[in-house]
């Protein structure tokens, strides 16, 4: 495995105004970046479980931060993702740990090996690609690598 730098982790959550407003009581401090609307469309080659869905994927995605600790806080708005299959599945809480990497195909390559596969993948133009490489055999996580372009 190669140089993995930590990005944040992610924290599924179904309403996330009332998501960001609890933490913010908790003294979360929210990430001086605007809210983002993720629509599978805006994204090259999106691929979930290998496919391209058949309808839009769109989830709605604020930061917050703890210390120097980022938390990526993803609510799915329509379409289903694996963000919906962890809500459904587990509830809230946290679902993927984000690495930057140097080398992306390198590293889902090596994981894929250790039977972990790529459950979503993308490309964010000029900005990014990226995979959700399920290890929830290895203790729970998937994991999401992200490469800038």
């Amino acid at each position: 495995m190669g140089n993995w730098q930590f990005q944040h982790l992610g924290l599924e959550v179904r309403d996330l105004d009332k998501a960001v407003e609890y933490f913010q009581s908790l003294g979360f401090t929210l990430v001086p970046r605007p809210e983002v609307i993720a629509g599978s469309n805006s994204y090259r080659n999106f691929k979930m479980y290998g496919k391209t869905p058949d309808t839009e994927i769109k989830t709605r995605i604020r930061f917050i931060e703890k210390g120097s600790v980022q938390y990526e806080l993803p609510q799915p708005l329509e379409g289903y993702s694996i963000h919906n299959e962890f809500l459904d599945e587990k509830g809230e809480g946290i679902s993927h740990v984000c690495y930057g990497v140097d080398d992306l195909d390198k590293e889902v390559a090596e994981l894929a090996k250790q039977g972990c596969p790529v459950i979503l993948s993308g490309e964010v133009p000029d900005r990014a690609r990226f995979a959700y490489v399920d290890a929830r055999k290895i203790g729970g996580l998937i994991y999401e690598l992200v490469v800038r372009l």
